[in-house]
């Protein structure tokens, strides 16, 4: 860490009360917007998280104030981590919280399960409402999807399911807005949720389709799941009704986030082009 940041950590330090001097840190990966560090101190081990840029993109805000809101919420539930301060300046905001060590791989049956109490939970204060407008899509961008292998039949069900999308009615629920691999943590405590940056009161199936895209997965360093773990996933989630309405709409879905690994780049052609293979099979 450069001098500039180590006096800037200090200073979130003392600003949320932990005035000692921090022993270590560490450099978190898995942050592609914000910068996080570990930080070793005589309290504990503690996350620094330093917002970037705070437009995010469109189906993923960067907000640090819904952050500060959900983990106030979540923590209690068992379902983030603690907060200890934060700093909503926009400047330069940042979050400090408690960190929590991890045991392992997190099973597709926990994610389910740390999903469906989420989605069970009453929604907080300042929960943005839905925000239905990040799914509409450009026709045009659709059709760039063609330059990466979607096929003919998808193309005409992922309009027609998009259209449909845009005016179904939509059980809302609080959301975590982003649940990818790296944002889902096995601890002693449990499943852990972090990254709360764009939690939302909307439709549980948008979370459930951000875990379950091949494309999300590969972005972060895994494997996409196989049926198996689709299936062990659902069946922990335990929302028969969801479970179905996810998969009914499963085409649209994916394709929204095909459309944002398409505005990601070249770093994202790999994760692109699984999403449009799924896409391609959901048409047959």
């Amino acid at each position: 860490m450069s001098n500039t940041a180590f006096a800037g950590a200090q200073k979130a330090l003392e600003a949320a009360g932990l005035c000692t001097l921090p022993r270590s840190w560490q450099r978190l990966r898995g942050g592609r917007v914000n910068q996080v560090w570990r930080i070793s101190t005589p309290d504990g081990a503690l996350v620094l998280k330093r917002y970037g840029p705070l437009q995010g993109t469109g189906l993923f805000p960067n907000r640090p104030a819904d952050e500060a809101a959900a983990l106030a919420a979540m923590a209690p539930r068992g379902l983030a981590p603690t907060a200890l301060g934060q700093s909503l300046d926009p400047a330069r905001p940042w979050l400090i919280y408690r960190y929590e060590p991890q045991t392992g791989p997190l099973l597709p049956e926990d994610a389910g399960r740390v999903l469906a109490k989420l989605h069970r939970s009453p929604p907080w204060p300042g929960l943005p409402q839905d925000g239905s407008t990040r799914w509409r899509s450009d026709p045009r961008a659709v059709q760039k999807l063609t330059g990466f292998g979607l096929s003919r039949a998808a193309l005409a069900t992922l309009r027609a399911g998009l259209r449909m999308a845009d005016a179904s009615p939509r059980q809302l629920c609080p959301l975590h807005g982003d649940p990818v691999p790296g944002n889902l943590l096995a601890t002693e405590k449990g499943a852990l949720l972090i990254d709360w940056q764009c939690p939302l009161l909307g439709d549980p199936i948008w979370d459930l389709a951000i875990y379950l895209s091949p494309g999300m997965q590969l972005r972060y360093g895994q494997r996409p799941l196989s049926r198996s773990a689709q299936r062990q996933f659902l069946q922990a989630y335990n929302a028969p009704k969801i479970a179905r309405r996810y998969q009914q709409q499963a085409s649209p879905l994916h394709g929204r986030i095909a459309l944002h690994l398409l505005g990601q780049g070249r770093p994202a052609r790999a994760a692109l082009r699984a999403e449009i293979a799924l896409i391609n099979r959901l048409a047959r």
